[in-house]
């Protein structure tokens, strides 16, 4: 930022106009009349502004007093290129205001001309503008609205850019869609620029719609329900045993039993009851029908040995030591059916008590199975309601899609009038743009051959020098 010393400078002095009215003919203009780069003005009281503005018509127009504002300014106020605040002005030297008449706020063309060629207002000069402003009246007079026809475009140069356009050419670079700066480059040849923009479709058509399909299906989808994953399992786990419920006697059984022994879930180890083993060397039942008695008696019972010791005893003594042996034999019985009768009460406690195991252990096996299967119900449950939850929204989900679908092709529909009427509309501007062309070409060329001219139509192109 430049300050402008008052103290510095001859009679030249500058004036200050509002930038934002230029395009709106009837916006207010502010106009401040400030001292000049190294220049102290002389426009610093209401008697110099008075007198200005008495020799000079700033506004072409009645009430130039409401529109076009002429303030002073302080002996030692600051005049910089930008205003960043109200009113938002630019300056120029008063003298050309003075010389070249002009009147504000400029027309489209004058300004569109200002920005093209990147000049401020302070910097016009007599010759150009006369050129400027003779070009505009002859439009005028010939019904024309002037403007700029693409001979005036001349390339885009980094050098000549503003710090405004430098900082807007960087931020769209960050976006890496195209290069602006090599596009800007491309400027003044149509080939290069067509090569260009040719090479700006990186995405065939069918990739396109690929990825869209891909997409569209993945939102379709709904989201996984996903299950804790301590849920307990109801069965058998492998490796286990189910304990056997066969192999089991009915208390109070056959006085004849065998008590053998397995294991039962929990390591419990019970016995159980059956038939006695066989016994070795046997063979067929003992009682059978070829069984003889005396036989036994003599070859098992009496053993082998002389019977004559016995000739001594007389009748009564052997009777007698038959009965003291069947007395012995009684007592035997006895004792062995005491013993019969005390192991089979043992045998079936034993039964009785491995009974109660398997009771027991089937009791917590069912107690478990049961609680297993009211928490797998429970789970259920809840999963059951998410799903009914999920199935709810994604039916409101789906009445919701098909109204905006609906919407949509209604929208689609209009877009697709707005974008045919904006094509003719377009071809419409095109077509007027190249018959005033023509007839801009015709007055600027008068010496040009009417056959010629006339053979030029909008529908043709120029190929190889020669009109298709």
């Amino acid at each position: 930022m430049k300050g402008y010393s008052p103290a510095m400078g001859t009679s030249s002095h500058r004036v200050l106009l509002a930038r934002k009215g230029l395009h709106a003919p009837m916006r207010v203009i502010r106009l401040v009349v400030l001292s000049g780069m190294d220049t102290a003005s002389k426009f610093t009281s209401p008697v110099s502004i008075l007198r200005f503005r008495e020799g000079y018509s700033l506004y072409n127009d009645d009430g130039e007093d409401e529109l076009v504002i002429v303030e002073t300014v302080r002996a030692d106020e600051l005049v910089t290129t930008v205003n960043r605040e109200e009113p938002h002005y630019f300056y120029m030297y008063a003298n050309v205001i003075q010389t070249l008449n002009l009147w504000f706020p400029l027309t489209f063309f004058e300004d569109t001309i200002s920005r093209l060629l990147n000049v401020a207002p302070s910097q016009f000069h007599p010759n150009s503008w006369a050129f400027v402003k003779g070009y505009e009246l002859l439009c005028y007079a010939l019904d024309l609205e002037p403007s700029l026809g693409s001979w005036a475009i001349k390339g885009v140069y980094d050098d000549v850019l503003t710090s405004f356009e430098k900082e807007t050419i960087t931020f769209l670079e960050s976006f890496n869609l195209i290069d602006i700066k090599d596009l800007l480059r491309r400027e003044t040849n149509v080939k290069r620029l067509t090569n260009f923009i040719r090479r700006m479709k990186t995405v065939s058509d069918e990739e396109w719609m690929s990825f869209l399909a891909k997409s569209k299906a993945k939102k379709l989808q709904p989201d996984e329900i996903f299950l804790p994953d301590d849920l307990p399992v109801v069965g058998e786990t492998k490796g286990s045993k189910r304990k056997r419920r066969g192999d089991r006697v009915i208390r109070g059984g056959r006085p004849k039993m065998w008590m053998g022994e397995f294991v039962v879930d929990g390591g419990v180890t019970v016995q159980t009851a059956g038939p006695p083993p066989a016994v070795a060397g046997i063979g067929s039942s003992v009682w059978g029908s070829t069984f003889d008695p005396a036989a036994f008696v003599e070859n098992t019972l009496l053993g082998t040995g002389d019977s004559a010791r016995f000739d001594s005893l007389t009748t009564s003594e052997l009777r007698n030591l038959a009965l003291s042996y069947d007395v012995k034999g009684t007592v035997l019985t006895h004792l062995l059916s005491a013993r019969r009768d005390k192991e089979i009460l043992e045998a079936n406690s034993k039964v009785t008590r491995a009974e109660q195991v398997v009771t027991n252990v089937e009791r917590t096996k069912h107690a478990d199975e049961k609680a297993s299967l009211r928490t797998k119900e429970t789970i259920l449950e809840a999963e059951v309601t998410t799903l009914e939850v999920l199935r709810n929204n994604l039916i409101v989900s789906l009445t919701q899609s098909r109204k905006d679908i609906s919407e949509l092709e209604e929208d689609v529909d209009e877009l697709e009038e707005t974008n045919t009427a904006l094509k003719q509309s377009m071809a419409d501007k095109y077509v007027d743009g190249f018959w005033s062309s023509i007839e801009q070409v015709k007055i600027l060329f008068p010496e040009l051959d009417p056959d010629v001219l006339a053979q030029v139509d909008v529908l043709k192109r120029i190929k190889d020098g020669k009109l298709i």
